[in-house]
């Protein structure tokens, strides 16, 4: 009886969090999140998408939550230790990222009101760097393995060395958002710096 009343209660509380987010964004609403979303300057919102991101990918992502359970070797350490979805959380997480960037979670379908028509428009290189390196996260989240079996793993195993190589990624895009912000004349950083 205890389980089921605790079930019912985690469950009315996942929906009512749910039913929130879905009216604070409600485009047709004149009195949520989204309504004064759209009335900020846009140089302070566009500063706040690149600082986030810039902050999931180099900081959150890339040192939180992978490389503390890399370093550690400890499942304990892990992102979502309990309900062993780790993989799929990184690989939402980057996809989260692409989202912000490109406006659309199919990188090769960018939108046209994007950061990335923006950075392209601005620098042709850098937003070439930034694509690269987010398509090279988003594969590199593609593991065959559990998280917790790849910190069982040796040191130098194949599945390490690709998660070494998703936080260089992820630390490099991260540095490249703030150079955007940067060459856009917008005071972007890593905010854990």
């Amino acid at each position: 009886k205890r389980r089921k009343a605790y079930l019912k209660t985690v469950t009315d509380l996942v929906v009512a969090d749910l039913k929130g987010l879905v009216e604070a964004w409600d485009p047709d609403s004149s009195d949520n999140y989204a309504a004064q979303w759209k009335k900020r300057e846009p140089a302070d919102a566009l500063t706040d998408m690149l600082t986030g991101a810039a902050t999931l990918a180099a900081f959150e992502l890339a040192s939180e939550r992978i490389a503390v359970a890399l370093d550690a070797n400890d499942q304990e350490h892990e992102h979502s230790c309990f309900a062993d979805n780790t993989v799929a959380d990184l690989r939402n997480n980057v996809l989260s990222i692409i989202l912000v960037y490109h406006g659309s979670t199919n990188p090769d379908k960018t939108h046209s009101n994007s950061i990335a028509q923006l950075a392209k428009a601005t620098s042709p290189t850098l937003d070439a760097k930034i694509r690269t390196e987010l398509k090279k996260a988003m594969e590199l989240t593609n593991y065959k393995i559990t998280f917790d079996q790849i910190l069982a793993t040796p040191k130098n195993s194949p599945e390490r060395k690709q998660t070494e190589a998703l936080i260089k990624a992820l630390q490099t895009a991260g540095k490249l958002l703030v150079q955007l912000g940067r060459e856009l004349r917008l005071k972007v950083v890593i905010a854990a710096e």
